[in-house]
């Protein structure tokens, strides 16, 4: 066994070596294994301080409490709950609207939101009036709050704490008893007490003589029925395309408007024409619908171009020229007037 000297820095250990090195190593392993300790145990003590402080800070700039009234009624009665915020202008929260106060607890009422103080925090105060038939000590719960921290972004819930009701019974003595129910004193009756039946016998008998004298003296008088002329469709259809010529839209800049009246017209007069559904069909529905109909292939295609033009005026917001709306309303004019209906003309003189 002999001494060795280990230098480092300003440090010089001395140590005696054995025959078996163990026992030199294994002091040595005990010290680092107790510092290792100390900072483990450091390292968790500075966490919880820090998680500490951050809630302190989040609680110092916003908070939500319960206070009562008062925390001793008798069953029955009411006092008042107030809840209340206070909070950092930038923090996002406002008061809940529904409570849940326990089986024990009723709301009765509820205050809308009032300001208590702006700067430098925001206090909002609302106000819950409850009662309770249970007796005993009860514990009205926490009441959550969700709000945004603005430091992190995240929806956070911080609780109030709990308050306690104390409710207590009316005490009775021991000597006290159900009395029996007394009878119902009735006092003597007036004429007063029969002014409400002479007025209902008055109100009835009247309201039978004025419908006795109205089904009596005023018999209804049969109304004529009016006598609706009929008018062929293509007369119409002329007529309003006549009118629609004399207004000329398309001069005024209404090149819309008289392309959807000329269209309207032409719609209505096959509607009523061909019996087709022309005022809901869609331009190539309606030539679909005629294809089987007495009608030329020019007149058919005439139809197809007045069609054609006007979507694009209506959905396009196409701008044809002058002439065009001319000749559109002419080759409506003309199809009304070749295609109208010509009833067959009956031979008085014919054997049947």
């Amino acid at each position: 066994m002999k001494d060795i000297i280990y230098h480092h820095k300003n440090l010089k250990i001395k140590c005696r070596k054995a025959t078996s090195s163990t026992g030199w190593f294994a002091r040595r392993d005990d010290r680092s294994a107790k510092r290792g300790d100390v900072l483990a145990h450091s390292t968790v003590l500075l966490l919880v301080s820090l998680l500490i402080f951050s809630s302190q800070v989040v609680l110092a700039q916003i908070k939500i409490e319960a206070k009562l009234d008062s925390t001793h009624i008798l069953i029955g009665d009411q006092t008042n709950l107030h809840i209340i915020l206070t909070k950092s202008p930038s923090y996002d929260a406002v008061l809940p609207t529904e409570y849940s106060l326990g089986d024990s607890i009723e709301i009765l009422d509820k205050s809308l939101n009032d300001t208590l103080q702006t700067s430098p925090n925001l206090v909002i105060q609302k106000n819950l009036l409850i009662t309770s038939f249970d007796s005993g000590r009860i514990r009205i719960p926490r009441i959550p709050l969700q709000f945004k921290n603005p430091n992190t972004g995240q929806q956070q819930t911080i609780f109030s704490r709990p308050v306690f009701l104390n409710v207590a019974t009316i005490a009775l003595p021991d000597t006290a008893f159900l009395k029996p129910i007394k009878e119902i004193i009735e006092e003597p009756r007036n004429f007063e007490d029969y002014i409400p039946y002479i007025v209902t016998a008055g109100v009835v008998a009247l309201a039978g003589l004025i419908i006795w004298w109205l089904i009596r003296g005023r018999q209804p008088k049969p109304t004529p029925t009016p006598v609706v002329e009929l008018r062929p469709e293509h007369e119409i259809a002329l007529e309003a395309l006549q009118q629609l010529k004399k207004e000329e839209l398309w001069k005024k800049g209404k090149v819309k408007l008289y392309q959807s009246q000329l269209t309207d017209i032409i719609r209505e007069y096959l509607q009523r024409r061909y019996n087709i559904p022309a005022k809901e069909s869609t331009s190539l529905e309606i030539i679909h619908y005629l294809a089987n109909k007495d009608i030329s292939t020019d007149q058919i295609a005439k139809l197809r171009s007045l069609f054609e033009t006007a979507d694009l005026v209506k959905f396009a917001k196409a701008e044809p020229p002058f002439d065009i709306h001319e000749q559109l309303l002419a080759d409506a004019t003309h199809f009304v007037e070749v295609t109208k209906y010509i009833p067959p003309v009956v031979d008085e003189n014919a054997t049947p």
